[in-house]
Formats: structure tokens, C-alpha cells, sequence
């Protein structure tokens, strides 16, 4: 699981190439992944698969965005079986999930630090 830097630049391209809007997208997203991360771990653990849902597809949403397929992939599934009603291994992808939200968030402090304000942190 990782960001794409070309899911990255279309973003810049998409926003005219403003440096800063798109550090403070990205930023947003940082901002959001220790609770979000967070909150799908609890959702799973306490079987509450309508909060584990939308937990799951506000991740994989950010995770498209980002180019990061693999996060992205494992969220559309827990969303899709939490529709369902059953998402049979629900703490492990969860756990899964937190950990990639973590990464991804990981990635994108060290992409603003190097990309966007050239090395500076």
C-alpha cells in the first residue's frame, strides 16, 4: 500500500497546479487519519458494521485519491460486506485498514515535506 506520485501531480493539474491548496488537501486528510483509523478499529471491534462502512468509504475514497489501490480495494470490500451485513473477519481487516490509514498518512507528511516545500518539513 502506497500514494502514487502520478495520482498525486493529476491532483495538482486538477487544482491549476497550486503547491499550497493541494498541501492543504492532503493535510486534511492527515489531520483525519489517526481518528479515522480509529474509528474503524472500534466499529469492527464493537460490530457496528454502519459506522465500519462509512469509516471504510471515507478511506477508500481519500485512498483512490491518492493512487493508493491496495487501501483503496481492501476499504471498497469491508464497505460492500458491511452492506451486507457481514463482514465475517471484521477486526482483521479493520486492523488492515487502520494500518494503511496510518502509512498513507505517513506518505503524505513525507510528500508535503519534500515535493511540495522542497525538503523542507
Amino acid at each position: 500500500m502506497s500514494i502514487s506520485l502520478q495520482a498525486l501531480e493529476r491532483m495538482r493539474e486538477i487544482i491549476g497546479g497550486d503547491r499550497d491548496l493541494l498541501a492543504e488537501i492532503l493535510q486534511s486528510f492527515i489531520d483525519e487519519a489517526e481518528p479515522l483509523a480509529q474509528s474503524v478499529l472500534a466499529a469492527a471491534r464493537e460490530g457496528r458494521l454502519d459506522t465500519l462502512g462509512r469509516a471504510a468509504h471515507t478511506i477508500k475514497s481519500s485512498a483512490r485519491d491518492f493512487g493508493d489501490s491496495a487501501l483503496a480495494a481492501l476499504c471498497a470490500d469491508v464497505e460492500l460486506r458491511s452492506k451486507r451485513g457481514t463482514v465475517a473477519n471484521a477486526v482483521a481487516c479493520s486492523e488492515q485498514i487502520a494500518q494503511g490509514c496510518i502509512a498513507l498518512k505517513e506518505e503524505l507528511v513525507a510528500y508535503i515535506g519534500t515535493e511540495l516545500n522542497g525538503g523542507m518539513p
